[in-house]
């Protein structure tokens, strides 16, 4: 027996005073007036005891009954079994809970079993506890799960709060959002969007975690309203009429940067009219975005801009995707030339929680909301689609009278099968970045030791310095060099040595050139002759292994008769393909042979090629999650 506090009297079982069974060791620790720690495990009213245990597995447990399990609360569960609609998780001993498959993930999750097996640990958040009908409803949706300060009680709310939670219904004119502890708001029609919205489901849809601000709210009622719009200044403003622009305004033959400020360039063009250039504008890509803000000097004379838009300046652009279109003469006179279903290049002007802004040439702005992006965790959508970046847009919706349009940037609904689009991509960013590089090499004295260099060239190095994931090395013309540890290959380079190797990529940026010590590599490169035999042709399918990865190609080594010779191989589908994942140096897979540009061969995925494999076209829509393990197979 055992006093405790408020005058209580405790009783434990003999089986309740150690984890081990030694009960006449035990025995001896209980002397009258000895202080031991406790935990009630319950209550006996008749006799008026306190059932208690001092087993040190049970004190160390966070909870043990329902009722000890606050709202908001993280945890660490263990998964059981998986179902169809959702995985059966492990709280504590005799405590479990079914997180359905609306709270397995900030998206959908239609198959669980892929991502979940028994025994897993995951972390997830206590949505909510009924202590009547013992049961504990959690979510592993990791925009709640990160949350700090999750609202469980209306009484916590404030004028303006910013809040997340999720959507849990949609109707014909109200969002349902829900946050911890079944505390609910609802949105309006005209507090979703600085849009007209007319079908909410066109832009959200159930389960999506959203941040919403308060609106008005009443703890005693619990009554809440919400918004999904935050500040005072609307995201767009109905446009104004813009004075007509002469046709020859549109195709710019030649303009001469005036003078360049924080955001970009003032040009001169036709007529001694002035216009802007935006950084953001320089490219579709981001590295030669940065080698023209290299080269680009007050007096320089671009070719290559098409107009962007006129408001309050004349706004050119650089980008490939918008040029291509100006000289196809796929520019848009006026709104009305806007049809459902037209793919257009877009730049992505801004970001809201349910969708992001696009805007179109002219300055025609739309929204692609997330929900049509389901299969990117939300999390990463601001990350991966960032302002000023280079999309292309399928449009879905127009709204002639507010000249408004919904657009899509789904890869399956902006791309047609094959290899075309993703071979024009990486054509595009070859042929700007080699343009580039020669305007560099005319213009900046200190590039010199890179202009003889190229890809596939042989070169000897000698080692400055060994890091953690590589070595810094200079040539013996003086060019930088760095080798990562996958291209050391048997070697294990030493400061002071020389070494022969092959360069992979040249970045003036660094500038440096990217080196392979691997001798596999090496000796194919110095054993390559061209012959009838050896050169390659147009459809011509080879093994090949992954050398290098870049943001827009991979490069890869080809074996058989091409080997020692390198090719280019896109790695998005589009603009649009931005969730991609990295592949292995070494790989190997086919390739089939493509175009000849500038100096550099172009070979695509066999898997990709339906004029190679037509009775296998649905490889062509293989995404590239599952691209890395039919790389790894093919090994």
């Amino acid at each position: 027996m055992f006093h405790l506090p408020n005058n209580i009297t405790g009783f434990a079982a003999m089986s309740q005073l150690s984890d081990v069974n030694k009960e006449s060791a035990e025995l001896q620790k209980y002397t009258p007036n000895s202080t031991h720690k406790c935990r009630i495990l319950g209550f006996n009213f008749m006799d008026g005891l306190a059932l208690i245990t001092l087993k040190k597995r049970i004190l160390q447990m966070k909870f043990i009954q329902i009722n000890e399990i606050s709202v908001g609360e993280l945890l660490e569960v263990i998964v059981k079994d998986v179902t169809a609609n959702g995985i059966l998780v492990k709280l504590a001993k005799s405590i479990f809970s079914f997180i359905t498959c609306l709270h397995l993930a900030d998206v959908p999750i239609k198959k669980p079993e892929k991502k979940f097996t028994p025994g897993m640990k995951l972390k997830c958040r206590v949505l909510g506890v009924d202590v009547e009908k013992n049961k504990v409803f959690l979510t592993h949706k990791q925009s709640l799960v990160k949350l700090k300060d999750p609202v469980a009680e209306y009484s916590q709310l404030r004028p303006q709060m910013e809040l997340e939670g999720y959507i849990s219904a949609i109707k014909e004119r109200v969002v349902i959002v829900t946050f911890f502890n079944n505390v609910k708001g609802y949105v309006t029609l005209k507090d979703m969007s600085k849009e007209k919205v007319e079908s909410p489901d066109s832009l959200f849809y159930v389960g999506q975690v959203i941040r919403c601000r308060v609106v008005f709210f009443n703890a005693v009622e619990k009554k809440l309203k919400l918004s999904f719009n935050f500040g005072d200044e609307p995201v767009t403003s109905p446009r104004k009429c813009l004075e007509p622009l002469d046709i020859s305004i549109r195709k710019i033959n030649e303009a001469v940067i005036l003078s360049v400020d924080s955001i970009g360039y003032t040009l001169g063009i036709q007529n001694k009219r002035k216009a802007f250039l935006p950084f953001y504008h320089l490219s579709d890509f981001h590295e030669v975005q940065e080698l023209r803000k290299m080269s680009f000097k007050p007096g320089h004379k671009l070719q290559g801009l098409t107009f962007f838009k006129q408001k309050e300046k004349l706004i050119l652009t650089m980008k490939e995707s918008f040029v291509s279109a100006a000289d196809t003469n796929n520019l848009l006179e006026t709104f009305e030339d806007l049809k459902n279903g037209m793919f257009l290049p877009a730049v992505i002007k801004n970001h809201q929680d349910y969708g992001m802004f696009l805007e179109i040439v002219n300055g025609y702005t739309g929204l692609c909301p997330f929900k049509t992006l389901s299969y990117i965790q939300p999390s990463n959508l601001q990350e991966l689609f960032k302002p000023g970046q280079s999309v292309m847009t399928r449009l879905v919706k127009i709204d002639t009278e507010k000249q408004t349009f919904l657009g899509s940037v789904n890869i399956k609904e902006c791309c047609e099968s094959g290899v075309d689009s993703s071979l024009s991509t990486l054509r595009s960013y070859l042929l700007s970045r080699t343009k580039d590089h020669l305007q560099l090499f005319n213009e900046q004295d200190e590039l010199a030791v890179y202009n003889d260099l190229k890809v596939g060239d042989f070169v000897e190095v000698v080692v400055n310095s060994v890091l953690k994931k590589g070595i810094l090395c200079d040539t013996i013309t003086g060019a930088k060099g760095l080798v990562t540890k996958d291209h050391f290959g048997d070697l294990q380079p030493k400061v002071g040595k020389c070494y022969q190797g092959v360069i992979l990529f040249i970045d003036l940026l660094t500038p440096c050139i990217e080196v392979t010590l691997d001798s596999k590599v090496v000796q194919a490169v110095k054993s390559f002759k061209e012959t009838d035999k050896t050169k390659l042709k147009t459809n011509q399918i080879l093994k090949a292994n992954i050398l290098l990865m870049k943001p827009e190609f991979m490069l890869m080594g080809l074996k058989g008769h091409g080997s020692g010779k390198f090719v280019y191989v896109p790695v998005k589908q589009n603009l649009n393909d931005v969730n991609l994942k990295p592949f292995k140096i070494g790989s190997y897979t086919e390739v089939v042979i493509k175009d000849y540009i500038e100096g550099l061969q172009l070979a695509v995925f066999k898997m990709h090629d339906l004029k190679v494999t037509p009775d296998k076209s649905h490889q062509a829509e293989t995404n590239q999650s599952n691209l890395m393990d039919i790389v790894e197979e093919a090994k």
